[in-house]
């Protein structure tokens, strides 16, 4: 008999049935995580410790989880778990890296990446991590060259891959001042999203909320009958100088930071479910069979999670960018909601979406003529929003928050009925978790490095000054 047949055979019975069980629990847990349902991947895992304590793969992936949840303490010890459990896993080791550097504890992140660069592993991971602390450890021209050098070797086994290093080189040489090749390599990264932007079906959409939702109808509608003033709405193009304004409120006591949040984008989909007989053609018309119920309904579904994240707190802010384009689902549900309408210099703000290696959607920024017809959808949408809703909208630009930011920020303060406190000028000392692309941003005290950074780019940018109008 082979040696594996006798050891299965020899093997105690429940032993068999633990490794049975944990395996097929890990499935579970993984077929949530592939659905994008983060809340029963962590219970299945949670379920696979319960069976198995020293699982390797439900530590780690916890860590994953808890990470784009941005719950970082929770990712700090599973992290931690997995790595006393498999010292030698090049994957743990990545993810205890990753959650380090989240924790902004780059001191013990730092010798993890180098141990494994001078192991000579080279995954793109591992790289792009590498390029995000590469200026805290003085190191940025070394993560260039070696960036460089594997994109000359194209090694790389995907497009994501490829994407993933140029989207990095393009910010090393930013930071570098060789703007010509760092504008170059955004550009193939760009290319390599493979995503379409339907400007059609864009424009559409906006024309026909403008043309629905008007004063005098929005008056007519019913709205939530909840009266909560928690919900604080921060809202404009991304890279916009969303996260810089939601840092400053968060930094206040009363102010709890949600991040990005997907609920609204949750909301909507419930309310077509709810409402309309023939999906998206009917939108947004449906919203004439909206009844008081339904829309409690509705607003329940999007209060229950952002009171869980602090119930204590006076204001939530939901820095979610894109909620613009729910401005009168947002006045049905919330009424008593504030709305803060970030606006940044728009050649700025699009060269900066161009730039930045979202972690998905937002198909317009990976073209330059795409970026410049979405940001006047934007503007064109925010300006009937301010004329047809009643909600209080304050308009926030970025340039003269980072050149006064003393009176800007009493300003916020003032508009979300909050009393003054020093700590919103010293934002970059809370050490919240910023899972968006301004991350190491809003770390930093105030800078004005940003502001008309597109004349570094100006003779590549003719389609996007054509876009805009400009």
């Amino acid at each position: 008999m082979p040696a594996a047949a006798n050891a299965a055979v020899l093997a105690p019975p429940r032993v068999r049935s633990n490794i049975a069980r944990t395996e097929a629990l890990c499935q579970l847990a993984r077929a949530s995580w592939r659905r994008g349902d983060s809340d029963a991947a962590i219970a299945d895992y949670h379920k696979v410790i319960a069976a198995d304590d020293e699982s390797v793969e439900a530590h780690d992936s916890l860590a994953q989880l808890h990470l784009q949840r941005r719950e970082v303490y929770d990712a700090l010890d599973h992290s931690a778990q997995a790595a006393d459990l498999a010292p030698n896993r090049i994957d743990v080791a990545l993810t205890r890296a990753s959650v380090l550097v989240a924790a902004r504890d780059v001191e013990a992140a730092w010798p993890i990446i180098r141990n494994l660069l001078s192991a000579g592993h080279t995954s793109t991971r591992l790289i792009v991590l590498f390029s995000r602390i590469a200026s805290q450890v003085k190191a940025e021209s070394g993560a260039l060259s070696l960036i460089l050098k594997l994109l000359a070797e194209r090694r790389f086994s995907n497009p994501a891959d490829e994407r993933g290093l140029r989207y990095a080189a393009a910010n090393l040489l930013d930071r570098a001042g060789r703007f010509d090749e760092a504008f170059e390599q955004a550009r193939l990264a760009g290319l390599l999203r493979g995503v379409y932007y339907n400007a059609n079906a864009v424009e559409t959409g906006v024309t026909r909320q403008i043309e629905y939702f008007t004063r005098q109808r929005l008056a007519c509608l019913p709205k939530a009958s909840h009266q909560s003033e928690k919900p604080l709405f921060i809202v404009g193009m991304p890279r916009s100088g969303t996260s810089l304004v939601e840092q400053i409120l968060a930094s206040h006591p009363q102010v709890h930071g949600g991040g990005e949040l997907d609920v609204m984008f949750k909301v909507a989909p419930a309310a077509m479910q709810k409402l309309s007989r023939q999906g998206w053609a009917e939108f947004p018309q449906y919203f004439n069979r909206l009844s008081l119920g339904v829309a409690d309904e509705l607003a329940d579904i999007y209060l229950r999670p952002l009171v869980a994240l602090n119930p204590a707190a006076r204001r939530i802010t939901d820095k979610m960018p894109l909620n613009f384009l729910h401005g009168g689902l947002i006045a049905l549900l919330f009424p008593q909601s504030r709305v803060i309408h970030c606006r940044r210099d728009p050649l700025d703000t699009c060269l900066s979406c161009f730039m930045t290696d979202f972690a998905g959607g937002n198909e317009f920024s990976y073209d330059l003529g795409a970026l410049g017809h979405f940001h006047r959808q934007q503007e064109r949408l925010m300006a009937h929003w301010k004329s047809a809703l009643d909600l209080p909208i304050l308009d926030v630009q970025y340039e003269q928050l980072v050149s006064e930011p003393e009176p800007q920020t009493r300003r916020l303060l003032e508009f979300a009925g909050l009393s003054w406190n020093d700590k919103c000028l010293r934002f970059h000392e809370n050490d919240r978790f910023v899972n968006t692309a301004s991350n190491e941003q809003v770390r930093k005290p105030m800078y004005k490095s940003s502001v008309q950074r597109w004349k570094n780019y100006e003779k590549h940018l003719i389609p996007l000054r054509q876009a805009l109008g400009l």
